[in-house]
């Protein structure tokens, strides 16, 4: 592990399942030590298990990218489990597949939490670090969905 916590260390949001989990997969298989956040405690420990022998080059935190305390303390605890996080993966989002004059103000807030706030949720809270250590990379993934 320590060959891996002295290169990418990387945190990936949603990383529990589908394309997430997919990052997660390729982030190992380049060499990085990987922080996988998902706010389905369950799922994500299914995921770490189906993963077998990379799971010693990970550390899942469970956490809602849409609570600011939660990303801090995910962010807190992959630090101190990976040490400075160099990259952010903000893949988690929902879909809302509603037209426009029946999506439901609740789903409508939803949304816009998870897909925007959590992901400005998530780089708000690794940012210091990416700074403090001269850089590091925020990618943020969207869906075609973003366009219609």
């Amino acid at each position: 592990m320590a060959d891996r916590l002295s290169g990418k260390r990387i945190l990936i949001t949603g990383a529990a399942q589908g394309i997430g989990l997919a990052i997660v997969r390729a982030c190992l298989g380049e060499g990085a030590a990987v922080v996988l956040m998902d706010r389905d405690a369950a799922l994500l420990a299914r995921s770490v298990a189906d993963l077998g022998g990379e799971a010693e080059y990970l550390t899942a935190l469970a956490g809602d990218i849409t609570n600011t305390d939660d990303v801090a303390a995910v962010v807190v605890r992959a630090q101190e489990t990976i040490g400075p996080l160099n990259a952010l993966i903000n893949n988690a989002g929902i879909n809302v597949f509603d037209e426009p004059l029946s999506l439901s103000d609740e789903d409508w807030n939803r949304c816009f939490d998870v897909n925007l706030k959590g992901a400005w949720n998530c780089a708000r809270a690794v940012l210091p670090g990416l700074l403090e250590q001269g850089g590091g990379v925020i990618l943020n993934i969207a869906s075609t969905h973003a366009f219609t």
